[in-house]
């Protein structure tokens, strides 16, 4: 939808965001982005409308829905405690090491390897930096995204994680 400024390609945006956010973890990053790029360019009349719909599912499934255990704001507050911000921020070294980790090792196990991979790594970050500075959709999404595993309060999970974005940070 981003070349082709019809507004039918956008509200088709907003079906599948809404569809990912309820389905995993990497469509509420997704449903994040969105809602920064229809706020930063506001590609037609009715933006704030196609932002309610694509993120009224999740809301409304999380409203409504009597699921067992916490949901995914949950598992962050009861994660986090009493003092969520010292939690955090000690978490947040944590999980960095291990994205990075999970970046160079699910790629790889040598030595010449682990220097590619670092080195696809940081033209990945670059990459997204650039596409951030243009305003652009995947930019968003690979920045929310990385957000989300940062603060995601199960460090096992992260070398998993970084696979999601992957291809949007390569490419």
């Amino acid at each position: 939808f981003e070349a082709d400024k019809r507004s039918g390609w956008l509200w088709l945006a907003a079906i599948s965001l809404a569809s990912a956010a309820l389905t995993r973890s990497a469509g509420v990053a997704l449903l994040a982005a969105f809602m920064l790029y229809l706020v930063v360019h506001r590609p037609v009349r009715s933006w704030p409308i196609v932002g309610a719909m694509a993120a009224l599912p999740m809301i409304l499934w999380n409203l409504f829905s009597h699921k067992e255990g916490p949901g995914y704001l949950g598992s962050l507050i009861g994660k986090y405690g009493p003092d969520p911000f010292a939690a955090l921020f000690s978490h947040l070294k944590t999980q960095a090491v291990l994205i990075a980790h999970g970046w160079v090792s699910n790629f790889t196990a040598s030595r010449v390897g682990f220097l590619v991979m670092a080195f696809a790594g940081i033209l990945a970050l670059i990459g997204m930096a650039q596409r951030i500075r243009q305003h652009r959709l995947d930019g968003y999404y690979a920045a929310a995204y990385l957000l989300l595993i940062l603060a995601w309060p199960y460090p096992s999970e992260a070398q998993r994680f970084v696979l999601v974005i992957v291809p949007v940070l390569l490419v």
